[in-house]
Parts: C-alpha cells; structure tokens; sequence
C-alpha cells in the first residue's frame, strides 16, 4: 500500500473519531431515545453546533440535528441541515464529513421521491468511502443505495446493492447492517413477485431487529412481513404482524418509522378487515 493511501485511510480513521467525540454523539443517541425525547437531543445539537470551534468537526452537529430532524419526519428540514454539513465539510476538505452529509442528503431526497439526486448523493458517498478505505461509510451508501433503486422500481439493482451490503457487512460482522440486508432483499424479493423468499429474509432481519433491541426496525420488519403474508393468503398472520407494527409505533410515540406509517397501517388494517366481512 502505498504512502497516500495509508495517509487517507489514517485520516478516515482520525476522523472517525473526531466526529464520536464532537457532536456525533447526537446521532447515536438518536437510536436510542425513545422519540418524545427527541426534542431535547434537538436543542443539544443546537448547542454543539454553537460550541464547535474547529472547522473540521463542525459538521458533525449539523448531521445529528439533520438525523433527528429526518426521524421526526421533516424531510425539508433535515436536508437543508446535510446540505450545509457538506458545504462545511468540502471547504476544509473533511472526507468523512462528506460522505455523512452525501449519504444524509440521499436519505432525505430518497423520501421525499428525489430519486436521482439521491441516487447520484449515495453513489458520491460509495466512491468516497471506497477510495479512502472507510468500510462503515461503504455500508451506509450501499444501503441507501438499494433503498433509492428499491423506491423506483429498480428491483434487480436494488437486489444487487443489497446482496453487496450483505457481504460486507458480514465481513465486518456488523449486525445493523446485516438487518439492513436482510430488509432490503425481502422487500426486493416481495416487489418481484417472491413472498415466501421474502418471509425467509425478513425473518432473518427479524431475529436481528429483536437481538439488536430496534424498535423502529422491528416495526419495519412486521410491515414487510404482514406484506408477504397477505400476498401468500395468509389474512390472519398479516394482521398479526400489522398489529405488532402499530403497537410498536404507538409505543414509540411515533407517526411514522423511515417508510411506514401509523394512518397506512391503520389502512391496511382497515382493508383487511372489510375484506372478511364482505366474505
């Protein structure tokens, strides 16, 4: 290897840590509090960002407000937060930084049906995170990349991404991201026509979700699986899982969860309900 590459890898490494220790910490709490709490992490980004002296970290508060922002469902909000991280993080050259703000980016066009400028934001962050080694920052682009083809129908692709995100999570034996695998091809699986090899990924994300303590990912899960199972006639069990995926939110204090929805699962419930009793 030589002198450059170990030079940029050293900096990822650095720079990894620089963010844990300055406001990244306000993402990672955000996987934790329970979502009526989420307000008060809002005001403790704020403040870091305030706090942050040093040009190279400032972008890391701006990341964490967009995180909570974006499990709060406001999108717009969420993005005008990464969007000014990269600038932040591309002035001072801060690679890491950028491929946090791209992928940020990314998620919060994704939901907002931007399919190809979040596309184009995951892919930056792939080609970034791969030139300079940092194997966390690949996982978070290949799943953000899925997600985006998975959202427009490209189903094969979408596969692909996911099946990549697989391997190299498991070469890092990270289980967040096996889950995220996992999810990915079972929705992909069930868009293509597949429920029942989607039951059998989705209940390997399942078991993940559940070791893993995610609430918000277990409710993703019994929605694609409550899914799987009214495709494959199974009424009961799809309501069984819908159920599970409400009660979840409801406990969280939440609307929504990433792609799913309290009013849709109600929704569903509700058909399925009508359903029955038109039989």
């Amino acid at each position: 290897m030589n002198r450059r590459i170990r030079a940029a890898r050293l900096r990822a490494a650095q720079d990894r840590l620089a963010e844990f220790a300055d406001g990244e910490r306000s993402v990672a709490a955000a996987f934790t509090l329970s979502y009526q709490q989420l307000p008060a992490e809002l005001q403790r980004a704020f403040a870091a960002l305030g706090r942050t002296r040093a040009r190279t970290t400032r972008s890391a508060p701006l990341i964490g407000l967009g995180w909570v922002h974006r499990l709060q469902g406001r999108y717009g909000q969420a993005a005008e937060c990464y969007e000014q991280a990269l600038r932040t993080a591309r002035e001072v050259g801060y690679r890491v930084g950028e491929i946090n703000a791209l992928i940020g980016i990314g998620w919060a066009r994704r939901l907002t049906n931007s399919y190809g400028t979040a596309a184009d934001c995951h892919t930056q962050a792939l080609r970034i995170a791969r030139e300079i080694g940092d194997r966390h920052s690949e996982l978070l682009a290949r799943t953000g990349l899925g997600d985006v083809h998975l959202a427009q129908g490209g189903y094969g692709f979408a596969v692909d991404c996911y099946r990549q995100l697989l391997d190299v999570a498991r070469e890092t034996s990270d289980r967040n991201y096996q889950l995220e695998g996992h999810l990915g091809l079972g929705r992909a699986y069930l868009a293509t026509g597949r429920p029942a090899q989607a039951v059998s990924s989705l209940q390997e994300a399942l078991g993940l979700a559940r070791a893993l303590d995610q609430s918000a990912d277990q409710a993703r899960v019994h929605d694609g699986l409550a899914r799987c199972y009214r495709a494959l006639g199974h009424t009961d069990r799809a309501r069984q899982h819908w159920q599970h995926a409400l009660d979840t939110l409801t406990a969280l204090g939440t609307d929504t969860a990433e792609d799913i929805t309290v009013t849709g699962i109600r929704a569903e419930l509700g058909n399925l309900d009508a359903r029955a009793a038109a039989l």
